[in-house]
């Protein structure tokens, strides 16, 4: 079973277009990190950061609204 407390996650909505927030979602990821994972028809990105997995998730709520769910473990 695992430990839900090696899990964090956030949620995040931005004013900005989803390819915007998904280019620089990946541009953050690439530079603090290791890109392991683009999955272009699901909007997420995945990568690993000081030894922790990092997933983003991008999703459209409105045309210009963007939401950005985050998940780490540790």
């Amino acid at each position: 079973m695992m430990n839900p407390e090696k899990f964090k996650h956030d949620t995040s909505r931005y004013e900005r277009p989803l390819d915007q927030v998904l280019n620089s979602a990946r541009e953050v990821l690439s530079r603090t990190g290791t890109l392991t994972g683009d999955d272009v028809v699901n909007n997420a990105v995945s990568a690993k950061i000081d030894n922790r997995s990092v997933w983003v998730t991008v999703a459209e709520v409105e045309p210009l609204v963007t939401e950005v769910k985050v998940r780490v473990r540790s």
